[in-house]
């Protein structure tokens, strides 16, 4: 699972070099860097480890639910998903805020750079 995230985010930052996405792995861990925001995604035993960082707290909550979003349109494999928990939740499938987050998002990797 962790490679073919890997390999999906390379594709993407090929797609579209102007996102300024930097991604780098091995077989454990991946780290994806989208300049304003950093994610960590590890392969544990039992579940794929996901950590998000970011300087502005919105911008810790657009990252949540752009991996969020991925994660769960991509993945087919019944492997748990841990989150490192010293950030608020991501709002649930349900949540209007979902469309404004991925606005403010989109927003945010188009000015970038």
């Amino acid at each position: 699972m962790l490679a073919r995230i890997a390999g999906q985010f390379r594709e993407r930052a090929s797609a579209h070099p102007d996102l300024g996405i930097q991604v780098a792995s091995s077989e454990t861990r991946c780290n994806i860097d989208f300049g304003w925001g950093r994610c960590v995604l590890e392969a544990g035993p039992d579940a794929l480890n996901v950590r998000v960082e970011a300087d502005q707290p919105d911008d810790v909550e657009a990252l949540r639910e752009l991996i969020t979003r991925h994660l769960e349109r991509h993945s087919s494999e019944d492997q748990p998903i841990a989150w490192d928990q010293s950030g608020e939740p991501v709002p649930s499938a349900r949540d209007p805020r979902r469309k404004d987050l991925m606005r403010a998002f989109h927003r945010r990797a188009r000015h970038s750079g």
